[in-house]
């Protein structure tokens, strides 16, 4: 009878330990998860801090990588609180609807037309028919001044085409992992991505759509109508990003190519400059649908640029800028011919100021089929200007109307027909760029040319600003792919395709471009110097390191040491945070990092309660130390034997063995000494914890500003002062493994290891994250730890308040000695956040740290300052 009672109870034993097994398989996935959750957590939140640009695709990539840790965290939570777990599937999957939501592309009304006429479009439209046409549409319907008669492609079309057979997913997962700095995988992302556009045919009714309205165009003309169809992309023209260059414009198109012209101008949204240049600034390309203007042809004598703010001018000089050019314009905004150059007045409007006459040697007119061409041009002997006071007095007036009613400086293109009509085809934001502080340097000119070389003391400023670094001369595109960074771009002629290294150069020198074209544009969004029309600046020698004052129109041969302050470290860009792909990681971030569940006794600390990624995880992984330790629990008995350790060490520490890890002589249950463990690793461990010198008991003396630190930090979050300083701490051990998870305070902290005989499998790791003073603070301790993990031979990740550290394959001793210094990094890293008000700490810390001296020269009275800017902290 007793054997058989024996035999029962040995049975029901090896169901529990295996059932304990299972679920201790479960529990770890759940660690695993959980540190790689926290992991992309800092990761996301040091990106947000950053000033790198970053593309959707990580953003896409970021967001999809989190909700799979969450999905397992919920997978192996089934295994160890099947509630719990319930509960929280259903949060995750509100959670991923919301983040879906942040991700998608702005959507167009599904009813909005295909077309719109003219006559039909105001700023009112913008969303449908983008800027560029809602602007001139506006212009007409209520300045009544001469605008081209057309219609517009919306959006809609562009919208349809890359919904079709998942065209825009296909785009996306090119776009996800594309390296941007890599010219030849941008050339060939463009490529393939080209390709699957042309292949998605317009349905048969949209071309006939288009087609109709070709035809109510040619009936309001009087004739068959020859078009200029242009790019209208939404985002296109924006007072924050000009997209100045980067699409493809048809000219004198008939109806026979009108249909092959717009795919022309809807691919063109996938150039290389156009998606290095969105990059750059942070857009989404799907929420820039590509909308495409079809006006008609001005049978142009002259055409030209008129900003209506001179960008050399003082704020209070109240004058214009005209550029002109004879034929079509396409010459002068792509920067290739010597414009005639207007300075006028605003009051009375038109009066000129200045002239300067041009240097055009080439003419480009529209062809009698379609299509346009090039021919050459004499040079005028007489230089007398091509606009007559007329025609500036009539540009100068409408500038100023349209300049009133946008409210802002413009950049307009305009053109004067055969018969003296004048007519606005485009206005946009002028950016201005930086000031020119022209008389600031022009008083060291004759200091600095005594002392350099000058190459260049003529051009003409395009973007202000100095630039030092070698030249780098470029005659084809090609070799744009290979393009150094910090070079100085030299150029014979100025070519829309420059833009997609601009992020690169420290500045641009041109032998031929104009001030009005797209380069110079884009130049001065991104405050790159750039000089135009210095004659043999191709002739330079590459590699010849030179600086360039685009204000003073000069080029000096070596670094000019006076410059140097005037030097933009990095090209500028408009803010981050208003970028579309900042704003869309933004939203994600606010469904990921926020924790609102801080305290474990808190009624609402529950799976319902969960409203990020973050509490996901944090209630995870309180409640499965809970469950699987069942400390606390009465109500459910634990599936295997939990032990208290009692050592010198004020930590809550439960010690759960799953084989081989305590004595044989070691009770079935509660408190255990250190003496009672035969895991080598948790004993190592514990040494380290123990070690003379690591201070576990007293307060760290924080000083005012690390008290204040604190302070903010918990009243910036109020649930951070309900945390409770020495929650539990859980140790998993067996002969060869170990986990050990701490959470102490309002830092975590997590060593996991498995050390043998074999080095092969042998590893350790430590990570920690958090802490109770602000970010800076907290960041300088994350330093600490991670140079002192560095210094003993782990491999270390840091971002933001989190550092993640691994070493493998390592010999048995060398690995317990490796957490030894596990054991002392947590104990001498305790409420270091707090006392560490400057940057100067972390190298004292680490130092004496390596030196074996565990407390940091730290005292429980106070602590030395280290004097900043010669005062010390109070």
């Amino acid at each position: 009878m007793l054997d058989a009672l024996r035999r029962l109870l040995t049975r029901a034993a090896r169901r529990r330990s295996l059932a304990f097994q299972v679920r201790y398989r479960h529990f770890k996935g759940l660690l695993e998860a959980n540190s790689r959750a926290l992991e992309m957590m800092a990761d996301i939140s040091a990106t947000l801090a950053g000033s790198a640009c970053f593309s959707m695709g990580y953003v896409r990539r970021r967001t999809t990588a989190i909700f799979v840790e969450a999905c397992k965290i919920v997978r192996h939570m089934e295994a160890i609180s099947p509630d719990d777990a319930r509960e929280l599937s259903e949060r995750l999957d509100v959670l991923r609807g919301q983040a879906s939501a942040c991700l998608a592309a702005r959507p167009i009304a599904p009813d909005a037309p295909h077309i719109l006429d003219m006559a039909d479009i105001d700023r009112s439209r913008a969303r449908l028919v983008g800027n560029k046409m809602a602007s001139i549409g506006e212009v007409r319907a209520k300045l009544g001044i001469p605008v081209p008669d057309g219609f517009a492609v919306t959006a809609r079309l562009d919208q349809e085409l890359h919904r079709r057979s998942g065209l825009q997913d296909r785009i996306n997962s090119i776009t996800a992992g594309l390296d941007y700095e890599d010219q030849a995988a941008v050339q060939d992302a463009c490529q393939t991505i080209q390709s699957m556009v042309v292949g998605m045919p317009l349905s048969e009714s949209v071309e006939q759509e288009i087609l109709a309205a070709y035809d109510r165009l040619g009936d309001r003309l009087g004739g068959d109508a020859r078009l200029a169809v242009r790019s209208s992309a939404i985002g296109e023209d924006d007072p924050r990003w000009s997209c100045a260059g980067l699409y493809y414009t048809a000219l004198n198109v008939s109806k026979q190519t009108l249909i092959d012209a717009c795919y022309e101008v809807e691919i063109s949204k996938y150039l290389p400059r156009s998606l290095m240049y969105f990059h750059r600034n942070g857009l989404r390309e799907e929420d820039m649908p590509m909308c495409i203007g079809c006006v008609s042809m001005v049978d142009a004598a002259i055409s030209g640029t008129l900003f209506t703010e001179d960008p050399a001018a003082a704020p209070d000089e109240r004058r214009m800028t005209l550029q002109a050019v004879v034929g079509l314009g396409i010459g002068l905004v792509n920067g290739r011919v010597l414009p005639e150059r207007y300075l006028v007045a605003k009051d009375p409007p038109g009066r000129l100021i200045n002239f300067e006459p041009g240097g055009q040697t080439m003419v480009t007119r529209s062809r009698i089929g379609e299509g346009v061409e090039e021919q050459s041009l004499p040079r005028r002997e007489d230089k007398t200007p091509s606009l007559d006071e007329a025609a500036l007095e009539r540009l100068a007036e409408y500038a100023i109307r349209i300049e009133r009613h946008f409210g802002g400086p413009q950049d307009i293109e305009w053109a004067i027909d055969r018969d003296g009509e004048v007519w606005i085809l485009q206005t946009r934001p002028l950016q201005i760029g930086c000031p020119i502080n022209r008389p600031t340097r022009t008083r060291l000119l004759p200091e600095l040319e005594d002392r350099y070389d000058v190459l260049a003391r003529e051009g003409d400023c395009a973007s202000a600003g100095v630039g030092i670094g070698p030249v780098v001369v470029i005659r084809s595109i090609r070799q744009l792919r290979d393009f150094p960074k910090g070079g100085v771009l030299v150029t014979r002629r100025s070519m829309p395709e420059l833009v997609q290294v601009l992020h690169k150069v420290s500045a641009v020198v041109t032998e031929i471009g104009g001030t009005a074209g797209h380069l110079a544009i884009v130049s001065r969004e991104y405050r790159v110097p750039c000089l135009m029309n210095v004659p043999g600046a191709a002739s330079w020698q590459p590699g010849l390191e030179v600086t360039v004052d685009a204000d003073a129109r000069r080029v000096y041969a070596g670094r000019v040491a006076e410059l140097e302050p005037a030097v933009r470290q990095t090209p500028w860009l408009h803010p981050l945070t208003d970028a579309p792909v900042y704003q869309a990681l933004r939203g994600v971030s606010e469904l990921v990092l926020p924790l609102n569940l801080r305290d474990p006794t808190d009624p609402e600390f529950r799976a319902a309660a969960c409203r990020t990624i973050h509490d996901i995880s944090r209630f995870a992984h309180e409640t499965a130390m809970n469950r699987m330790f069942a400390v606390g629990h009465e109500k459910a008995p634990p599936d295997h034997d939990v032990h208290r350790l009692v050592f010198d060490v004020p930590l809550n520490v439960y010690v759960i063995d799953v084989g081989g890890g305590l004595v044989a002589e070691a009770p079935p249950s509660g408190n255990i000494t250190p003496e009672q463990i035969a895991s080598p690793l948790m004993q190592a461990l514990i040494r380290g914890m123990t070690t003379r010198g690591v201070r576990w008991t007293g307060q760290r003396s924080i000083g005012l500003r690390g008290f204040m630190s604190v302070m903010a930090t918990t009243m910036a979050d109020p649930n951070r002062a309900n945390g409770e300083l020495g929650d539990r701490s859980y140790a998993v051990i067996s002969r060869h493994y170990m986990n050990f998870s701490s959470r102490l305070g309002y830092h975590f902290s997590t060593v996991d290891a498995y050390v043998g005989d074999a080095a092969a499998t042998n590893h350790v790791s430590f990570s920690f994250k958090g802490g109770a003073a602000d970010s800076v603070r907290r960041g300088r301790r994350v330093t600490f730890i991670a140079r002192v993990l560095e210094e003993h031979g782990f491999w270390v990740e840091q971002k933001d308040d989190f550092v993640k550290a691994r070493v493998k394959r390592i010999e048995r001793d060398a690995a317990l000695q490796q957490l030894v210094t596990c054991g002392r990094l947590m104990g001498a890293a305790r409420l270091l956040d707090v006392t560490m008000t400057s940057d100067a700490h972390i190298d004292r810390y680490v130092e004496r740290f390596l030196s074996g001296d565990y407390s940091l020269g730290l005292v429980a009275e106070g602590v030395e300052r280290v004097k900043t800017s010669g005062s010390a902290e109070t």
